[in-house]
Formats: structure tokens, C-alpha cells, sequence
């Protein structure tokens, strides 16, 4: 996991359910950034989209798995 993944799923786990838009705004992330982490995430199970992004993929909320959750407090 890289460091922004690390970044991304803590956010994510201290904030969720949280939208993208907020994420890469409290991370001070590229919006590229943020969708290439939450992608590298969600492939391997550890958040998962909670609501449909409907037309803007930055209003979509995402949420950390119980795989998610444990990853965290591991590190």
C-alpha cells in the first residue's frame, strides 16, 4: 500500500461515510490522486463505495470495509 492509499483509507475510516470531493479536499490530494488511490483500495476490498456516484464521481461517499478497519489499526 502506498502512502497516499494509507492516507486515503484513514481518512476515510475516521470520517466515513465520506465523499470523494471532501476526501481529496481534507487530504490536499489531486482529484487523479485520490481516484487512483480509492480505486487501488476498492480492488483490494478495503473501502467501498456506499453511495452511486450518479454523475459526478466526486459526490460519490465511500466507506472502509471491516478489512479496511483492520488494515488501520494494524499499521
Amino acid at each position: 500500500m502506498s502512502p497516499d492509499e494509507r492516507r486515503v483509507l484513514a481518512e476515510v475510516c475516521r470520517a466515513a461515510p465520506v465523499a470523494a470531493r471532501a476526501l481529496a479536499k481534507r487530504l490536499d490530494l489531486p482529484q487523479s490522486t485520490l481516484f487512483r488511490c480509492l480505486t487501488a483500495l476498492e480492488d483490494a476490498g478495503l473501502v467501498e463505495a456506499v453511495s452511486p456516484a450518479g454523475d459526478d464521481p466526486l459526490r460519490r461517499r465511500v466507506a472502509p470495509t471491516a478489512a479496511g478497519r483492520r488494515a488501520t489499526m494494524a499499521v
